[in-house]
């Protein structure tokens, strides 16, 4: 995981960064904190998620950092997860200015960003080694509603499929202690609920032109 965040639990907070065990606070404040004095990430590991335009005004992750009143290692891991488009320069991150003011204007939300955002519909068909994960992005609300409704779908049928709406976290942890064990075909909506109504042997109306 190139970037760092905070996630708020039933008991608090907890701290996500890279190479450090996971942190559990009590306060939204004192994981803010935590992770702004969290040591840099690697030079390795600074990645750019969103690559800035190349006639941006371009400024470092420090200058981005007072615009954002964050650190400037928030500001690589918003980078990092594409939240903030920028570049990279000698090893340093640079970070696009126009960008930076939007987002402070518009304010920084709590929880994961970016892709840490993001939402995956995992589907185990019953008796089957191969597993399906599909990556939902978080601000497409159409199709995270549709994976819900086909997680229902499968919930609500008569088969032992197993099926579930995951976040990053959760599915970045399963596929971890899964690879060796299972085969994860990673397919678009669409082609799942095809496969899953091929292997049902059901009939897949055809749409109107």
């Amino acid at each position: 995981m190139p970037g760092g965040y905070i996630e708020k639990t039933a008991e608090g907070f907890e701290i996500h960064y890279p190479h450090l065990p996971l942190k559990k606070l009590t306060t939204l404040e004192e994981a803010k904190r935590s992770l702004e004095l969290a040591p840099p990430i690697s030079t390795a590991g600074l990645k750019v998620g969103r690559i800035a335009d190349e006639d941006s005004d371009l400024i470092s992750s420090a200058e981005a950092g007072e615009i954002l009143g964050v650190s400037r290692f928030r500001v690589n891991a918003m980078v990092a997860s594409g939240v903030l488009p920028g570049r990279r320069d000698n090893g340093k991150i640079l970070v696009d200015r126009a960008a930076a003011e939007q987002k402070a204007a518009q304010g920084l939300p709590e929880g994961p960003q970016g892709k840490f955002a993001n939402l995956f519909l995992f589907y185990a068909p019953a008796g089957e080694r191969t597993q399906y994960v599909t990556e939902l992005e978080a601000d497409d609300a159409d199709s995270i509603e549709r994976a819900r409704a086909f997680a229902q779908e499968v919930m609500e049928d008569e088969s032992e499929d197993a099926v579930e709406v995951r976040d990053y976290l959760r599915m970045r942890n399963f596929l971890r202690r899964h690879e060796n064990e299972f085969e994860f075909a990673r397919s678009v909506f669409g082609d799942l609920v095809e496969e899953r109504a091929r292997r049902a042997s059901l009939r897949i109306p055809e749409t109107e032109a």
